[in-house]
C-alpha cells in the first residue's frame, strides 16, 4: 500500500506543477496576443511607389498616405484625433486642415518616412 500512495502523491504533484506551467504559459500568450495586436496597429512605412509628391494639395497626401498605410478613415481619424467624417472631408477637399490637424498629420508623414 505505501508505494501506490508514493505513486499517487508524486501524481498530484505532478499535475499540480503541469497546471501551474500551463498557467505561466497562459499567461505568456495572453501577453504575447497584446504585442501582436499593438504591432497590427501600429503604423507601416509606406511602400516606395506609394510616396506622394511633395507639394500636393492637403487632401490628395492626406488619402495617399493612409492608403499607404493601408489603414481606415476611421484608423487614421484615431492617429489625427479628430473624426472620420473630419478625414472624409478633407480627403475631397471640402475642408481645410488645422494647424493641429496639419501637426499631427506631418508626425505621421515622418514616422512613415514620407517627409
Amino acid at each position: 500500500m505505501p508505494a501506490i500512495e508514493h505513486q499517487q502523491a508524486s501524481g498530484g504533484a505532478i499535475i499540480r506543477s503541469l497546471l501551474s506551467s500551463l498557467q505561466i504559459l497562459t499567461t505568456e500568450v495572453r501577453e504575447l496576443n497584446k504585442r501582436i495586436a499593438w504591432i497590427r496597429e501600429a503604423p507601416r512605412p509606406a511602400p516606395a511607389h506609394a510616396e506622394p509628391p511633395q507639394g500636393r494639395p492637403h487632401s490628395d497626401r492626406v488619402r495617399m498616405v493612409r492608403k499607404a498605410l493601408g489603414i481606415s478613415q476611421q484608423k487614421m481619424a484615431e492617429k489625427l484625433n479628430v473624426t472620420q467624417t473630419t478625414v472624409s472631408m478633407i480627403e475631397r477637399g471640402q475642408l481645410s486642415m488645422s494647424t493641429e490637424i496639419q501637426a499631427s498629420f506631418a508626425r505621421i508623414e515622418r514616422h512613415v518616412g514620407l517627409q
